[in-house]
């Protein structure tokens, strides 16, 4: 993770810019967090105290797709805070395709008619890329949770000259169930971590087959491949639960493309699974409208008894308990 280390540091007290970069707040203490507020985005900047003074680093969970941003950000810090730098990570980060580099709500926002082709969790690359080259007229997503393989896949991509790829950063159920309908041809899950002692952590589940259905068009496809027959059998079983697809099976077929995974385990002669979902109809557009108001002339208490159940009532609380 991209950071500094400062010698001395002391948190801004009051919302302040440096650098085209502005700290809306701030904690104070040894520890802490800032909100940083760029021309495009929001994140956390954190500090904590480190044996050569203190260390400033982007807060994960919030981190942009842009490192030159990050960059920027935590030297307005350290600046701000009156420390001079002792060292810092920057030389062992390296800037990707970073307008390919997306966080899911821009990359949604600017979909347009745009159609895909989705991938999810792509490794090393190999399949989406071949895709890419495959259906140039296409936009290539792909989604992964693990930051350094989609760094990967871009810099190979710009190595390659391939410019309909895209990738977000993130929980693919999550990304799926934002996608707008019909917005997607294809959606490959390839290998997907089969969970085995944990099968209640797999992404195939009602859930996300009717989510990835909507998300295609008529016609469209969900194209599992994986090396283990319990999720095989789990993914067939809640396919042939939904009633409005076409399923297509096969044991060892050949690949267009073979992953290293595939590569590597072919070799000790462990066998692999397709199944083929094609989605035979067209999903009803979603209602985003949703009304979040609240009848102000109901009473908090006539509010909960409307929802059923009993209320424990205090001085200080209002409960209610399970029916």
């Amino acid at each position: 993770m991209p950071h500094l280390i400062v010698s001395e540091f002391e948190p801004p007290r009051a919302k302040t810019s440096r650098d085209g970069v502005t700290f809306a707040f701030a904690s104070s203490g040894e520890e802490g967090v800032a909100g940083v507020e760029t021309a495009s985005k929001r994140f956390l900047l954190r500090w904590f105290s480190h044996p050569q003074g203190t260390i400033l680093k982007v807060d994960k969970s919030t981190r942009p797709p842009l490192l030159g941003t990050i960059k920027r950000a935590l030297c307005a810090l350290a600046k701000i805070g009156g420390g001079s730098v002792v060292s810092d990570s920057f030389a062992n980060f390296t800037e990707t395709a970073s307008d390919r580099l997306y966080e899911a709500r821009d990359f949604i926002e600017g979909l347009g008619e745009k159609r895909l082709w989705i991938e999810i969790g792509f490794g090393s690359g190999r399949h989406i890329l071949h895709n890419a080259a495959l259906a140039p007229d296409r936009l290539h997503l792909g989604i992964e949770l693990h930051r350094p393989s989609a760094e990967q896949l871009l810099r190979r991509a710009k190595h390659e000259q391939i410019s309909n790829v895209a990738v977000i950063v993130s929980d693919a159920r999550a990304v799926i169930s934002a996608l707008p309908t019909a917005c997607a041809d294809r959606l490959f899950v390839h290998f997907p971590i089969p969970w085995n002692d944990s099968p209640k952590r797999r992404i195939f589940n009602d859930e996300f087959i009717g989510e990835a259905l909507r998300v295609l068009t008529k016609g469209g496809t969900i194209e599992l491949r994986t090396d283990s027959p319990s999720y095989y059998e789990e993914a067939l079983n809640l396919a042939q639960k939904t009633g409005r697809v076409g399923i297509e099976t096969h044991k060892n077929s050949g690949a267009a493309i073979v992953s290293k995974y595939e590569d590597r385990w072919r070799r000790f002669g462990r066998d692999f699974y397709d199944l083929i979902i094609t989605n035979q109809q067209n999903s009803p557009a979603r209602n985003t409208k949703f009304n979040f108001s609240f009848d102000r002339t109901i009473s908090p208490r006539k509010a909960l008894e409307k929802l059923g159940g009993l209320l424990l009532k205090t001085d200080e609380f209002l409960l209610r308990t399970a029916d």
